[in-house]
């Protein structure tokens, strides 16, 4: 029923004659002693008893905590905490993103405390950002050592025996992220005009070039990216890149979906810039909510008024007025003029 766990650390005998035989070894429990005449001669007024003592010292492991972070984003923080409740050592370090690598583990705010066998072990991590990232904690030797819970900002286990140690535990934080696509829709659209697409955050992509095929059309072709809770993503859109496009265009709307995606953007603007918050790349479970942005482009348009000026006409001719787009998007507008 013991908790702790130890190793022989001393046998010593005193009112003997003779030194006891003890090899030394931690975990040897078994000692003699030859017990002379003298120590047991009753005649022997100086004769004390004897008394013989195992000592025995409680088993330590060192326990080392130390964090990785995936995709992080530099200049994030997370302050390290490890507590051993009988022992009362503790030791604390702070964690910052440097390189924002995928993973970037930082061994350089290790920390570590010795920890009785038996004893509880806390192990916490306080993040400047806690709302961007999933926490997750794991030690090594995993399977004889896991802590509890796994999955959160704090972790605690009971050291346990038969381990030379040390025992390394690791925090690792993965930024939050999901999907963000970026689509083309047109309005009154030519064929075959065309508008280039682009994405720059921590990961880019475009231009795309996204093509019509003629009136109100969404375009096929997209530009897409992961993105991470947190950052700043602006989207783009250049029209007209090759210089080939029947029709100008104005930029009429820009929307996105998923999340709670709140875009920068006013009417005319080319670009937008998003925000993305950590409510915009999951749901309240947990589950990953993609976000779909559209730039929608209409072409201007006019109005074309055809008329018919008579020069000595006879009273009663009529003549047939016809306008036709070459778009061929609208009917002919049709229409009489009489003298």
């Amino acid at each position: 029923t013991n908790i702790g766990s130890y190793d022989v650390t001393d046998f010593s005998c005193v009112g003997a004659e003779n030194t006891p035989s003890w090899n030394g070894s931690p975990t040897d429990t078994t000692a003699t002693l030859d017990v002379t005449a003298v120590d047991v001669d009753a005649a022997n007024d100086s004769q004390t008893p004897i008394a013989c003592t195992f000592e025995n010292t409680r088993q330590t492991v060192r326990v080392e905590l130390q964090k990785q972070w995936e995709n992080g984003r530099i200049g994030d923080t997370a302050d390290l905490e490890l507590a051993g409740l009988e022992s009362l050592n503790t030791a604390t370090s702070t964690s910052i993103v440097i390189t924002g690598a995928d993973p970037e583990l930082d061994t350089a705010t290790k920390i570590w405390i010795t920890a009785f066998v038996g004893e509880t072990v806390d192990l916490t991590e306080t993040l400047d950002a806690p709302d961007d990232y999933d926490s997750e904690l794991s030690c090594v030797p995993q399977g004889v050592l896991d802590p509890d819970p796994t999955e959160d900002v704090t972790g605690s286990f009971v050291v346990p025996a038969g381990l030379e140690g040390p025992i390394t535990c690791t925090f690792t934080n993965t930024r939050k992220s999901t999907t963000l696509t970026l689509e083309k829709d047109w309005i009154d659209s030519a064929n075959l005009d065309e508008v280039n697409l682009s994405i720059d955050g921590t990961n880019d992509d475009g231009p795309i070039t996204a093509i019509t095929t003629g009136g109100d059309y969404t375009s096929p072709q997209t530009a897409s990216i992961t993105v991470f809770a947190g950052e700043s993503v602006v989207l783009t859109e250049a029209l007209d890149p090759n210089g080939t496009n029947t029709g100008t265009y104005d930029a009429s709307a820009f929307s996105c979906t998923g999340g709670t995606v709140n875009p920068s953007w006013s009417l005319g603007e080319l670009s937008a810039t998003l925000v993305v918050a950590a409510t915009d790349v999951e749901d309240p479970q947990g589950v990953e909510t993609p976000i779909t942005c559209t730039f929608e482009n209409t072409r201007k348009s006019s109005t074309l008024t055809l008329t018919k000026t008579w020069t000595n006409a006879i009273s009663g001719d009529i003549v047939n007025l016809t306008a036709t787009g070459n778009s061929g998007l609208e009917s002919p507008a049709q229409g009489d003029s009489t003298a």
